[in-house]
């Protein structure tokens, strides 16, 4: 008498990220069409967008496509922020449940929006091959021993010094120190 085993294994999925973005905005979507209150023009880009996303989806990201897909969410956040503004259920008559539960999916997905744009900037920046924003500190005018100086953190000595031309090190001992030679 034996026993057996059962094994369960997922395959391996490429780009997962990208399909959980595309999977999650069409879940929102869907909820905030289902009211009365979206006008047709935030289908129409929420589709081109869906779309573009899963063209991502489906093939090898590259350039373009990344790029387009960023270009269109970006402007697809501006476009959210004024339909929901103009058009958000606030009358009785408008206000039913169904309306304001699918406007506030709808904010849903503005939120959501923000994280697919930090995400698709940074596919785009691994597709092109660059490092993507970066900060780098050089010498805003601070004083010798400021952080931002570019002798910050060296040490000098007096006898290094005085083997470079133009240059006069002193030794100064605090008072009660004597140098004998």
């Amino acid at each position: 008498m034996g026993y057996q085993e059962l094994k369960f294994e997922l395959p391996k999925v490429r780009d997962m990220k990208t399909k959980l973005i595309f999977l999650v905005h069409f879940f929102f979507i869907f909820l905030a069409v289902l009211g009365s209150w979206a006008p047709w023009g935030y289908v129409i880009y929420s589709s081109i967008y869906l779309y573009l996303l899963l063209i991502l989806c489906l093939q090898v990201p590259n350039e373009e496509n990344v790029f387009m897909s960023l270009t269109v969410n970006v402007i697809s956040i501006l476009l959210d922020i004024i339909f929901i503004a103009v058009h958000f259920p606030n009358n009785r008559l408008v206000a039913t449940p169904t309306n304001e539960f699918s406007a506030i999916m709808a904010i849903f997905n503005l939120f959501f929006r923000l994280y697919s744009c930090h995400s698709l900037y940074g596919e785009w920046c691994f597709v092109c091959g660059t490092m993507g924003v970066s900060v780098s500190n050089i010498n805003p005018g601070g004083h010798p021993g400021h952080p931002g100086h570019p002798d910050a953190g060296t040490v000098r000595s007096t006898s290094v010094l005085n083997h470079y031309p133009g240059t006069k090190a002193e030794q100064t001992l605090p008072p009660g120190y004597t140098i004998s030679n």
